[in-house]
């Protein structure tokens, strides 16, 4: 084959290779529906928490509860007043799936920080079928 015949064929073979328009538009596609589903939010959302054991329950927002399970004791989180999460990859946004070092302020340092994974976000009924000492 000459050499014109191959600078000629090349193109066409690696455009044969390359994904057609439909795949990387179906994969875009994909990503950012992932995207949208992974409920988020900033600390500056969260309006109200409650504690069961290891089961932390956060008010973002004007309707939105989610659930988070400490990893080990979380020990000040019982008595606090308030609290904050700060993301383990330094982020300001907190996703379903995140783990998340939870910090309650005490009068008295330090401070015992604990880790924590935030499980996902409640239903309207899930919410309203907590009892009433945990629902934020």
């Amino acid at each position: 084959m000459t050499r014109a015949g191959l600078l000629i064929l090349l193109p066409l073979s690696l455009a044969a290779c390359a994904p057609s328009g439909e795949a990387v538009s179906t994969a875009a596609t994909d990503q950012a529906s992932a995207r949208s589903e992974r409920r988020c939010f900033q600390n500056s959302q969260i309006n109200n928490f409650r504690v069961d054991r290891e089961t932390t329950y956060i008010k973002v927002g004007r309707d939105a509860v989610y659930q988070l399970s400490a990893a080990g004791a979380c020990m000040d989180l019982d008595s606090a007043n308030s609290i904050a999460l700060v993301s383990i990859d330094g982020g300001s946004t907190q996703c379903v799936g995140d783990m998340v070092t939870v910090l309650a302020p005490r009068a008295l340092p330090p401070s015992t920080p604990c880790r924590a994974r935030i499980d996902r976000q409640l239903t309207a009924e899930e919410i309203a079928a907590l009892p009433a000492r945990l629902r934020p």
